[in-house]
C-alpha cells in the first residue's frame, strides 16, 4: 500500500488546539446566526456527546461543530437549540463530516425532528482508502495526524450542568482534526476512483439512520426466532412488538423489560398461568408482578388468533452441507480484499455469505444481499455469484 501523507497538526491550520477552550453556545439566537454565517462554507464537521446506559431512546448531552476556523460547542439541553440547529442538518447543499456517524444521525434527527442530509463519513472513507475496517476516531488521528488524544472523559456524565473543562476539551477534540481528515481522504478516494462508492455508502449510511423500527418486525431480531414455526412464531412476534412497545413507553432498554431468551422460551412454551410464567428463565418475581398479566393476554391472543395471522417461517441457517462453498466464498473475498488493499469486511461480511447460502439452502435460488449489489456487484458479488454457481456445478457432475 501507497505511504500516506497528511499535514501534520503544527500545519494545520491554528485553531482550538488541545488545552485551548472552544466556544460553548447556549443561546439559541446567537446559533441560529451562526448557522446562517456557515451556508456558504463547504463543509461542516459534526460530533456529538451522548448518554444510552439505561433509556431506550439516547439522552443528547452536547454537539460539537467545526465551521472554518471555529469550534464551537451546542449545549442542546437548551430549549429552543433544536430548531436553531435544524436548519444546518438539514441542508442538502452543504455537506456534514462525521466518524462513525450512524449513532450520531438517529440522535440528532431525533433531537431535530428531520433527518441530517448530505452526509461524509470518515470511517467510511478511512476503510475505502484502506486504512483499516471501522477505525475508531481516536487510532485515525494518531494515524493521520499524529496526535495522540486523551479518552479519559468517554464515560463522563454529559447531563450534568455545568460540563468540566476537561469535558469541552475532550468533546473539542473531537471535531479539531476531523477537517484534515477530510480533505485528505477526500482526495485520496479520488486519486483511487473510489469517489462513487463513497457517495453510495453515505447514502446507504443517511438510509439507514432514517428507518423507524416497527414493532411488528421486530422478532425478526430475537435470538433463535428462525427455530419457532406457526403459532410459536406468531407469538414471539406479538411479544416482540409488546416488549418494543413497553420499552419506548417506559424509555428503558428491550432488555430491562424482557430478554430475548424469556421471549424465546414464553413464545415456545405459550403459558396460560402466572405459576408457568415463573419457569421462563431470566424471568424475576417483580418482571411476572409488573408484566405478567399483560404477557398472559399477549399469548392468549396469539394462541386464539385466526390462522392468516400466523408469519411466514423465517429463513433457517444454511447446514453443514454448505461449509465447503462457504470457505470458497469467503476465499474470494479475502483474494480480492487483498488485491484492492482493502479489509475484507469492507467488501462483504459473514452476514452476506450467509444470506447467500441461506437462501439458496430455503429457496434453492441464488440471490445476493442488498449489501452487494450496487458498487460492490461488479467488484465482488458478481464473483461470488459465479463462484457459488460453479461450487454447485462441479458438485452435481461429481454426483
Amino acid at each position: 500500500m501507497n505511504e500516506l501523507h497528511l499535514p501534520t497538526v503544527s500545519a494545520a491550520p491554528q485553531r482550538n488546539k488541545i488545552g485551548q477552550r472552544p466556544d460553548l453556545v447556549e443561546q439559541p439566537d446567537q446559533l441560529a446566526d451562526m448557522v446562517s454565517s456557515w451556508r456558504e462554507l463547504d463543509f461542516v464537521c459534526i460530533d456529538t456527546e451522548f448518554m444510552r446506559s439505561d433509556t431506550y431512546f439516547a439522552e443528547l448531552g452536547l454537539v460539537q461543530l467545526s465551521a472554518g476556523q471555529n469550534i464551537v460547542l451546542v449545549d442542546p439541553l437548551v430549549p429552543g437549540m433544536n430548531e436553531a440547529l435544524r436548519p444546518l442538518l438539514c441542508d442538502f447543499e452543504l455537506p456534514k463530516v462525521l466518524h462513525a456517524g450512524s449513532e450520531d444521525l438517529q440522535i440528532l434527527a431525533q433531537y431535530c425532528g428531520a433527518p441530517v442530509n448530505n452526509v461524509y463519513d470518515t470511517q467510511l472513507a478511512a476503510a475505502l482508502a484502506g486504512l483499516g475496517f471501522s477505525l475508531a476516531y481516536g487510532k485515525l488521528v494518531a494515524q493521520l495526524c499524529q496526535v495522540e488524544l486523551d479518552k479519559g472523559q468517554t464515560r463522563s456524565d454529559w447531563k450534568q450542568r455545568p460540563l468540566t473543562d476537561k469535558q469541552l476539551q475532550y468533546a473539542a477534540d473531537d471535531v479539531i482534526y476531523l477537517p484534515e481528515i477530510y480533505h485528505y481522504l477526500d482526495s485520496r478516494l479520488t486519486e483511487l476512483g473510489r469517489s462513487d462508492w463513497m457517495r453510495a455508502e453515505c447514502r446507504n449510511l443517511v438510509d439507514n439512520a432514517s428507518i423507524t423500527a416497527e414493532p411488528e418486525q421486530a422478532f425478526n431480531r430475537v435470538s433463535r426466532a428462525w427455530q419457532l414455526k406457526g403459532r410459536s412464531l406468531l407469538c414471539l412476534q406479538r411479544l416482540a412488538a409488546w416488549r418494543e412497545r413497553t420499552a419506548i413507553a417506559r424509555n428503558r432498554p428491550r432488555s430491562w423489560i424482557l430478554k430475548d431468551k424469556s421471549l424465546w422460551q414464553l413464545a415456545e412454551r405459550m403459558p396460560a398461568s402466572e405459576d408457568e410464567l415463573s419457569t421462563i428463565d431470566e424471568m424475576s418475581p417483580g418482571q411476572i408482578r409488573r408484566y405478567g398479566k399483560d404477557l398472559l393476554d399477549v399469548v392468549a391472543e396469539a394462541v386464539q388468533a385466526a390462522q392468516q395471522d400466523i408469519p411466514d417461517r423465517l429463513t433457517e441457517p444454511a447446514g453443514k452441507s454448505y461449509s465447503q462453498v462457504s470457505k470458497k466464498l469467503r476465499a474470494r473475498v479475502q483474494a480480492t480484499a487483498k488485491r484492492l488493499e482493502l479489509a475484507p469486511e469492507m467488501l462483504a461480511r459473514k452476514k452476506d455469505i450467509d444470506f447467500m447460502l441461506a437462501t439458496h439452502a430455503n429457496t434453492g435460488s441464488l440471490d445476493l444481499p442488498v449489501a452487494l449489489k450496487g458498487w460492490r456487484y461488479p467488484v465482488i458479488g458478481e464473483a461470488l455469484l459465479d463462484e457459488f454457481a460453479r461450487h454447485h456445478s462441479n458438485n452435481d457432475s461429481e454426483n
